[in-house]
């Protein structure tokens, strides 16, 4: 044991002996392990407070409290903690703190030329959660996918599309890119669906016929209520336009289109209302 310790100091010793200078300050090597051993266990334990105190703002129910906001606090909760948890270890080594200038400006030159991207994403994270024009739970709209916010970190946004799978999006692009935020202010939304009928077919009956159909549907809602519009007279048909309306984005459009559809199409069997097909005529010279 007396062995173990003198080889213990001889390395302490060996390590006190290395010195450098950084600005005013020197340093020795056995400063700089010490430092970091002490600031990865110092961060360790703010993770876990920090852990703690976001379950703890997470569950609470208070609706004035809104998700966002409540995910800024804990954000801003968990930087302060690991500030502090490095101030804590490098004061307690007697480390002089005035070298942090030195590294907090070449940090700052870094984040200008290297992580701007880095720098813009975190920016526009708090920008996002701040000014709540994105939500946990919100669903969008990019392109042609929809998804489900599933949470807004420091970098980026993970959602999840109705297909089940998860994207993840800088908040960058979020933030300067146009998105549609379907349940933003109000959650009821517009299913559109197209159909045609023949020039023989019964307009008033069509239009019946798929206005019976939409409200027999549980997801359509009674107000607005459905509404079919007689879009044009196309080449081989009369094209309509159907409008009805839903609340729950969230469960996704594509069955509820199918459904209603396939229902427009056995009703229409049934009361002889013809869906055409384009006609081609061929002419042939001799």
């Amino acid at each position: 044991m007396a062995a173990q310790l003198g080889i213990v100091k001889q390395i302490q010793s060996y390590f006190q002996s290395i010195e450098f200078s950084i600005g005013e300050s020197k340093l020795s090597l056995l400063h700089l392990v010490e430092g970091f051993l002490g600031i990865f266990i110092a961060i360790l334990i703010a993770m876990t407070i920090a852990s703690f105190f976001e379950n703890r703002i997470m569950s609470i129910k208070n609706k004035s409290l809104r998700i966002n906001q409540r995910i800024i606090l804990t954000k801003i909760f968990r930087i302060l903690l690991y500030i502090i948890a490095v101030i804590t270890v490098l004061t307690a080594l007697g480390i002089d703190l005035s070298f942090l200038t030195i590294f907090g400006g070449a940090f700052g030159l870094g984040l200008a030329f290297g992580f701007q991207k880095i720098a813009s994403n975190y920016v526009s994270g708090f920008l996002l959660l701040s000014d709540e024009s994105i939500r946990v739970g919100d669903m969008l709209q990019i392109g042609e996918d929809h998804g489900r916010v599933l949470s807004i970190k420091a970098r980026y946004t993970a959602i999840r599309k109705l297909d089940g799978v998860e994207i993840l999006i800088p908040n960058e692009q979020l933030l300067t890119s146009e998105i549609t935020n379907l349940t933003f202010s109000n959650t009821t939304v517009k299913i559109p669906l197209d159909i045609q009928i023949s020039y023989d077919s019964s307009i008033d009956k069509a239009i019946e016929i798929i206005l019976r159909v939409c409200n027999a549907e549980e997801r359509v809602i009674k107000e607005p209520k459905p509404i079919v519009y007689v879009k044009e007279f196309a080449d081989s048909g009369i094209n309509l336009h159907i409008a009805c309306y839903i609340v729950d984005p969230d469960k996704g459009f594509l069955l509820l289109k199918s459904d209603i559809y396939r229902a427009i199409f056995d009703e229409f069997n049934n009361n002889s209302i013809e869906i055409p097909y384009p006609h081609r005529t061929i002419i042939t010279q001799k």
